[in-house]
């Protein structure tokens, strides 16, 4: 039974990192290109952040509820304008992480 739990969870995986490349792509984005950049898989950014949202169709809204925080951070954070404290960052980790998606493996 562990083997078909984890075989389930990896296949959501996939289907969500497909979800998040093509998020990048729609925003003209090269994704293969970005995993080499300085910065990319330093944690969550804002730009992924939006993707991993946008990948699960969730507005900004459902990501505040789900994660436990003010619409305010999560708006802010994603338009770049604060850098959110660990705490946070850990609050969205965690709640893609549920979903299915690894954002800092993005």
């Amino acid at each position: 039974m562990i083997g078909f739990f984890e075989r389930g969870a990896r296949m959501l995986k996939d289907e969500n990192m497909e979800k998040i490349r093509q998020a990048f792509l729609e925003d003209g984005l090269d994704p293969d290109a970005l995993r080499g950049c300085v910065g990319f898989s330093e944690g969550i950014t804002p730009r992924k952040c939006i993707a991993a949202r946008k990948s699960l169709g969730w507005s900004q809204v459902t990501l505040a509820v789900e994660a436990g925080l003010v619409l305010s951070t999560v708006s802010r954070f994603e338009r770049g304008e604060i850098k959110p404290r660990e705490a946070t960052l850990e609050k969205l980790r965690a709640t893609f992480a549920r979903a299915g998606i690894d954002v800092d493996g993005l």
